[in-house]
Parts: C-alpha cells; structure tokens; sequence
C-alpha cells in the first residue's frame, strides 16, 4: 500500500501522473492521494506503507505540515521525497533537518534530473547527521533501513528518580553507590550493550519518583525513556515491550498453625468421618443383635467394643467364631478395617512431615471476620476508588496512609495489617520469605487490575526498535529471571528490607517430648477404659443396693 501526498499545482502534476500511470499499470495495490487537510493514516494502514511526498519548487513549509499530520506516530513509516533538481543541496539539506526533527527515520529522497532518472539520497542522525547517497541499484531493504545500525555515544535524556523495588540507590558492602531495582538493571544493560550516552536530567526535589513531573518531562519532549511505569499516557508517550505483568493484590499475615493433635482429623474429609461413625453404629447394632440370637441379651457396649478390635485388627473371644452368621459380619468389619487402617496410616506419616495452617483469608467477607485492616498508599487507594476497581462495600476496610508509613509498615515485616501490593512487590516478599517454614504473608485471591506494562518512552524515538528487541531477548536468555532474584540481595544490602535469620534445628534423639501426641491419646484411651469400668463396677453394685432394699 502506498500514499501520493503532494500539493494540488501544476509544479507536482507530471511526477504525480507518472507515479500513478506506474502504480495502476506495475503494482495493483491500494492507494490514497492527499492534497489538503490533516488526514492521519494510522487507523487505515499497515507497517508495510510507503509514502511518496512530491515537493513543490518552492515554499514546502505547508506540504511537509501535512506529511506531519498524516503520519502522528507513524514514525517507522517508508517515505519517499520526490525532490526538484533546482536548489537541491538546500532542498535535501532542509528535507533532512524536517525529518531529523520529527524523528522520521526511514526516508529515501529523491532528486530529479531528468524525467525517468533520479539521484537518491538518505541520512544517518548518529553520531552526528550525515546525508549518504544511495546506488541506483539499490535493494528495498538498503533503500528503508529499519534503524539506525549503531547508536555509538548517541545521547538518550532520561529521569534519576528512584521507586523502590523498580530502581533505588544505594550503598554496597565494599562502601561503593550503586543502583539498584530490576527497572534500572534492564535500562543500564540497554544502554552498555548499544553504548548510549545517558544524560540524566537535573530535576530538583526529591529523589523519589514523582510521576506526575515524570509524564510532564515526557510529554513535554525534557526526556526519551524513563526507567519507571509512569502512567496516564498521552499521544505522543507509549510503553515499550511488556517488562512486568502486573495486578494488585491483597497480601494478608499468614493463618495461625494448626495443633499437632488436629492432624488425626484432617486425615479424612468431614463426610468420610460421619461414614465411618454411621458404619461403626450400624455394625455395632448388628454384632448386638447377633447376641440376642446367640446368648439371648442385648448388649450394645460388646458389639460396639468387637466392632472397634476388628477395625483395628485385634483378637476377640474365639467362641464367637463358632458361628458363620458371625464371620460374615465381623470379616466385613475386618476387610474395612483393614482398608481404613493403612490409608489413615500412611496418610499420617505425610502429614506430620508437613506443616499445616488454618484455613488462609481469601475473601473481603473472611478480611472483615478477621477484623484485620488493609493498608494502603493514599494516592494508589484514590486511583483504584476513583475508577470503582475497590468495590464500596469493601472501602471501608482499607486505612490509606501516606508512602512513607506505608512501606514502613511493608519493608518492617508488620503482620499486623494486610497490604494491597503491585505483583513485583508481593513476588519480592515471597523471595525473601521463601525459605521460612512458616511464612509471615500470603497472597490472597483478591486481585484486580491486571495489565502488562513496559518502560515509558516517547513514541518518537528512535532507538524503539532496540529496545524492544532487547527486552525480547532478555526473556530468551533468563536475564530477566535474575534481575528479579537479584533483587531480593540488593534490598538486603540496601539495608531497605530486613533479613530473616534462619537457625538449622540441630540432631536431637527422641525423647519424652516427640511422643507428646503419643501420650495425649494413651492418656484418652485409659481414661475411657477407666470412666468405662467404673460405671460397669457402679452400676451393678448400685443395682444390687436397690434390689435389696426392695426386698426388705
């Protein structure tokens, strides 16, 4: 696809006739002509468009106004200058400077002499501008070149401003500042790999980041590329290749431990348990039941202790063994016993080398029964209530502070609150905390905003190109991996988050103390056994007593 813009006169009307009699005749592929107006191409055109622009002789100012509004962030576009032969030093020398300018870079012009020849030209910005001329003979692809082929010293403007865990100052352990943040990492090995030249603008203030400035300086042409998310993005401001998938979430202090003793329940689902009671009762009866017809009396305790020694593969009297009705149901009672015994046992030998909690909160309704407050930066929480991403019924349980108490709390490791965090400041935490047993936060369900974001640069820049294939390539090689395990180093070194001190438990033989759990249920079984045989003792003998004073 291609596009004729020119001016409606009589100075372009031949070169215009001849371009189109070639494009209808050699190339059958869309066109467009454009004279006047400000007519933007973007919304109708792909990468693969090429622009002929057909100078006048004189007095250019106009048409080249109209290339700019036809090509708003079209930067990478092929465009072609059709240049009079008169006046041509001045006119490629001033076609150059517009484009330079405007950052247009894939630019071929082309002189006149003759009315089928044509001398072409182009130029290189870096390290200074230089106009090349270009063989007759030329390939497409040596006539558009894609991007400059090296950016030696070229100078990229950007922002020293810090916003811990992205980019931060500090001093290492060998007394020499460094910079820090996985943000920065990724735009230094940028700029030493293609050996820019970084000119950092000289802001007043504070060190730490101020977006709102940040926007100002890159919408107002102060800076290229800053290594931060910047947000609220105007025209000529994009983002380049996605360098964090993002979402906000809730991180809450992790759930109390469960008692060792709670292990025996969890073995088994709640419905598997009252299957199991309702098969103990059911047996029992039926081994009682048995009895009547066997030895003429009832008993629910004997059928309901027979039940309890078949599960747990214990002898019982040999005479009852004597009848086949009682194989039959107490060989059922065996079989599952069998069954329930060795899943209960090798379920239990996993969980006592695991340690478990109590159910985590993963809901606003559990963060409101646990009465814990969410903290939260004053300014993130005005945005996301702005735009309804916090629901209003849940507002009510964030505490918005300012940034200064909020990551004090944060990088202080406070469990007493709960922290709505960016997805590359809860993935720190979880580095730094993942060797605990017992870990101090876990990452909830609650999340919103998700969105992949890239490093903010102007759209007319014209290392884009480079450091989008940079980015690509970090991916590829596992850079990207270490820049953000390396974080969790440089925040230690920073001195910004607190390391843990992990003490390995050193060889203890068992001792009384591991059996505790054993004793604990020892002690329950005789204290049954005991509360069992004195009420069999009682019982008779208070029956005895009554049966006496009857009599007399």
């Amino acid at each position: 696809m291609f596009a004729l813009l020119t001016v409606d006169s009589l100075q372009t009307k031949d070169a215009s006739e001849i371009l189109l009699q070639m494009a209808s005749t050699e190339t059958l592929i869309p066109r467009m002509i454009i004279t006047k107006g400000s007519y933007k191409l973007l919304p109708y055109v792909h990468k693969d468009l090429i622009n002929f622009v057909i100078m006048p002789g004189e007095n250019f100012t106009g048409l080249l106004d109209l290339v700019h509004a036809s090509l708003e962030l079209l930067n990478n576009a092929k465009v072609l200058f059709i240049l009079p032969s008169h006046n041509s030093t001045e006119n490629i020398s001033s076609c150059v400077q517009w484009c330079w300018a405007h950052k247009i870079m894939n630019v071929v012009m082309a002189v006149q002499r003759s009315k089928v020849e044509f001398d072409l030209y182009t130029y290189d910005p870096i390290p200074s501008i230089q106009i090349i001329k270009i063989p007759n003979n030329a390939s497409l692809a040596e006539l558009f070149p894609k991007r400059p082929k090296s950016f030696e010293n070229f100078p990229v403007r950007t922002l020293r401003k810090y916003g811990f865990p992205r980019t931060f100052k500090y001093t290492n352990y060998k007394g020499k500042e460094v910079y820090g943040g996985y943000l920065w990492n990724i735009f230094n090995a940028w700029a030493t790999k293609y050996n820019v030249q970084l000119e950092f603008v000289d802001s007043s203030g504070s060190d730490e980041l101020d977006k709102i400035l940040a926007s100002e300086y890159m919408t107002e042409d102060v800076i290229d590329i800053a290594p931060h998310f910047i947000g609220g993005m105007q025209s000529d401001v994009k983002s380049t290749y996605p360098v964090l998938f993002d979402r906000i979430c809730i991180m809450v202090p992790q759930s109390q431990r469960l008692p060792s003793y709670l292990y025996l329940y969890l073995i088994f689902d709640s419905s598997v348990w009252y299957c199991i009671i309702f098969g103990v009762i059911y047996i029992s009866f039926a081994e009682s039941i048995f009895n009547i017809i066997t030895h003429n009396r009832f008993e629910f305790g004997l059928g309901f202790c027979n039940t309890i020694l078949g599960i747990s593969y214990q002898s019982i009297s040999e005479k009852y063994f004597k009848f086949k009705s009682f194989k039959f149901i107490h060989g059922q009672v065996m079989f599952l016993g069998f069954i329930l015994t060795n899943l209960f046992l090798s379920s239990l030998s996993s969980f006592l080398t695991a340690i478990l909690f109590y159910a985590q909160i993963e809901t606003y309704e559990d963060l409101e029964k646990s009465g814990i407050r969410i903290l939260v930066e004053d300014v993130t929480f005005k945005g996301l209530a702005y735009f309804g991403i916090i629901p209003f019924k849940w507002q009510k349980l964030y505490d918005p502070v300012d940034r200064e108490t909020f990551f004090e709390h944060l990088w202080g490791w406070n469990n007493s609150f709960a922290y709505s965090l960016s997805s590359d400041r809860f993935n720190l935490m979880g580095l730094i905390q993942k060797p605990l047993k017992k870990r101090i936060f876990y990452q909830t369900n609650i999340c919103a905003v998700e969105a992949t974001i890239g490093l903010s640069i102007r759209s007319d820049a014209i290392f884009m190109d480079s450091i989008n294939n940079f980015i690509i390539r970090l991916y590829d090689v596992g850079l990207y991996e270490k820049y953000t395990t390396d974080l969790a180093y440089e925040s230690i070194e920073a001195g910004i988050m607190k390391p843990f001190q992990i003490y390995l438990e050193p060889f203890v033989p068992l001792n009384v103390e591991h059996f505790d759990l054993s004793w604990i249920l020892l002690s329950f079984g005789y204290s049954i056994a005991f509360l069992s045989f004195s009420v069999e003792y009682i019982v008779p003998f208070v029956q005895k007593k009554h049966f006496i004073e009857y009599v007399e």
